[in-house]
């Protein structure tokens, strides 16, 4: 392949020699898609495959886990063996990456075709609503307070109901879709112009694809589903920026990166601190760069260049500031960093934070408070580790399964070492690429926090940011070997890829979630709905909206959603035990009072804990359910004994109480 078809059109002056190129002949021009036809519709019999599993699986059946990893492998082993090739050119590789992450879009679109069942898509569902409704923003949200007041991801998809006449369901799936292409286009710019490889950057998007989020959590209706697309596309415009060559062009890439910083910061929290400590340490490391340039530094490292710490330190430098080891620091930086627009970043996210959405501290802090006490009783011995692979409510992974996610971070642990050399040898003097080898170095940080208990989930969630500098890495360092070995290597790098995708999927979702679940039931002309479902539409039509409901995790969102209740769940307060306990005691009779609980609704099932899983009907071949899958009978038996209660609905499982007698709750017209 000719340098032209490889490189991005960059400034000389930035120009690296491309990893992976061959200056041979191109005989490919004459079709300038190349297999793209061909592996899109290997990619659309995957996807047919795939929904004829989901439909089984909707239906009632099982074991269908094997034919949807075949699936899988259907989709994403054509396209990762071309993208691993050399001989392909830049618009099907384009072509192949955008192909690729929609389909993996489809796979979760195929889990929940007809309505949103993630637990954090009925929040924004409900914001949209509220949104839509009261052509304001800011709606309470009483399940997630702090999703109201980021509006971005509500506001654009009510602005595309009022346009389209979609319902949110319709409008969220448009919104997100996009927000995927846009990343998808975003990433692959980016890891071109960082690693001025179309090869590498094409592999990198798809590495990308296996950070443990991608497939399912970042495909979900959510406001990180949109910021982080957007936070990708600030670092690609930030990026043209550093190495714009005319006035013109930099000012107006520096209008639209403040615009787009804006966006994110309005639309998730965690997407606009990432943003915002990335945009900050890639300013500081070309400082960095600037101060070596200059030589300030050289007097300071020869008065200790005697310790051999300082030699190698004083290599580095020499190195960062791209001179010969024995020559002066005198060469000047070729960009000046994204200083300003790193302050701009820090200031809009504090400005919103404190005046907008100070409530977020409480919401965030108590997750990083509990991790931070984990690691240190686990490091006293005061805490036990957390067993990998089995859920809070003892679901365990199979053990194939378990096996391929570990090899899928061992792989990625192996071709560590091998991206960060190339890095050292051709990237140095690229900030951009130093801050993606910090983050990837980080994600392997991040690791250990998997074993504890109150710590796994940051572990998790940090994935889908960290993996944005894991993956060029990787990628660089995938094209390092001997070309004798070159039909050896590249299948096995087409295995390990493979696996590695495979292995953010076991990581990130449940197995047991991964297929569509019954959802709606169909018997003779009549459609059945969940429990959970039915008494919400119930409390609705005899109560009206508006009223303080107490409830399980997913039995809440199903009255916050479709009966427009004002719902409390889980532990702040702690309606938790309300439900769980034996018997209520009297702090939780206190507590009822004070919070001025109107009705409860109580599940019987121990999965209705589960914001996921509770949603659905029940999978199992046992009825009535056994008594390992149900609370203790004292615990959802005791409100028929509590005077002043009574029975209002009675789904079987689900029964919606009135409390307003024992809680002095004022009856609402």
């Amino acid at each position: 392949m000719s340098r032209s078809a490889d490189l991005p059109a960059l400034p000389v002056a930035n120009r690296a020699p491309a990893l992976g190129v061959s200056r041979a002949v191109e005989p490919w021009r004459s079709g300038v898609l190349g297999w793209l036809p061909t592996i899109s519709l290997v990619s659309a019999v995957g996807l047919l495959c795939l929904a004829a599993i989901d439909r089984l699986s909707a239906s009632g059946i099982s074991n269908l886990e094997t034919f949807y990893w075949l699936s899988l492998l259907v989709i994403a082993g054509p396209v990762v063996a071309r993208l691993l090739a050399v001989r392909v050119g830049r618009a099907e590789r384009l072509g192949l990456v955008v192909i690729f992450g929609l389909d993996l879009y489809v796979v979760k679109l195929l889990h929940s075709p007809f309505a949103f069942t993630y637990g954090d898509e009925f929040m924004h569902q409900f914001n949209a609503d509220r949104i839509l409704q009261t052509a304001h923003l800011f709606s309470p949200n009483s399940i997630l307070p702090a999703s109201a007041l980021y509006p971005g991801l509500e506001s654009a998809t009510a602005s595309l109901m009022r346009l389209t006449g979609l319902d949110t369901f319709g409008a969220g799936l448009v919104v997100i879709g996009l927000a995927r292409l846009v990343m998808l286009l975003a990433l692959f710019l980016l890891y071109e112009q960082w690693t001025h490889s179309t090869r590498a950057a094409s592999v990198a998007c798809v590495l990308y694809a296996a950070n443990a989020n991608f497939v399912y959590w970042s495909a979900q209706y959510s406001y990180e589903s949109l910021a982080l697309p957007l936070a990708c596309l600030v670092l690609y415009v930030v990026t043209r920026r550093e190495s714009g060559r005319w006035p013109a062009e930099r000012l107006s890439l520096t209008v639209a990166a403040l615009a787009l910083i804006a966006a994110v910061v309005v639309t998730h929290h965690l997407s606009s601190y990432f943003l915002a400590a990335a945009l900050t340490l890639w300013a500081a490391l070309a400082g960095l760069q600037r101060l070596l340039a200059t030589g300030r530094a050289d007097a300071f490292l020869e008065k200790l260049s005697a310790a051999r710490p300082v030699r190698f330190l004083r290599r580095l430098a020499t190195r960062l500031a791209g001179r010969p080891a024995a020559g002066p620091l005198h060469s000047e930086p070729e960009a000046g960093g994204p200083t300003w627009l790193a302050l701009f970043a820090v200031a809009a996210v504090l400005l919103w934070l404190f005046f907008v959405a100070s409530l977020t501290l409480s919401y965030l802090s108590p997750v990083f408070v509990q991790a931070l006490r984990s690691v240190v009783q686990w490091v006293g011995g005061e805490a036990t580790a957390r067993t990998l692979f089995q859920s809070n409510a003892g679901a365990v992974t199979p053990l194939l399964e378990r096996i391929v996610g570990i090899a899928s971070v061992l792989l990625c642990l192996l071709g560590l070492p091998f991206g960060l050399r190339q890095v050292w040898r051709r990237s140095l003097r690229n900030p951009a690429m130093l801050l993606a080898a910090a983050a990837a170095v980080a994600y392997f940080g991040t690791l250990g926090l998997r074993f504890l208990p109150s710590a796994w989930e940051i572990a998790n969630r940090s994935s889908e940011f960290l993996f944005v500098g894991l993956a060029p890495v990787l990628a660089m360092g995938h094209f390092t070997g001997w070309p004798v070995l070159r039909r050896v290597v590249r299948p096995a790098l087409v295995a390990a890829v493979v696996v590695i995708l495979a292995g953010g999927i076991i990581a990130g979702w449940p197995p047991k979630l991964r297929l569509t679940q019954v959802y709606q039931a169909l018997v003779g002309q009549k459609t059945f709905e969940p429990a959970g479902m039915s008494v919400a539409r119930a409390t609705l039509t005899q109560l009206g909206a508006g009223h303080r409901v107490a409830a399980d995790q997913a039995n809440g969102r199903y009255l916050l959603v479709y009966a427009h209740e004002d719902v409390l769940i889980g532990g702040n307060p702690d309606v938790q035990d309300i439900l769980e306990q034996p018997g209520l005691s009297t702090a939780e009779m206190k507590l009822l009072r004070a919070t001025g609980i109107e009705f409860i609704l109580v599940d019987r099932r121990i999965v209705s804990s589960d914001p996921m899983a509770g949603l659905f009907f029940d999978h199992s071949d046992q009825w009535p359910l056994p008594s390992s899958q149900l609370w203790p009978p004292a615990a959802y038996g005791k409100f028929d004994h509590l005077l002043g209660a009574s029975r209002l609905i009675d789904s079987g499982n689900a029964v919606l109480f009135d409390v307003r007698a024992v809680t002095g709750a004022p009856a609402q017209p």
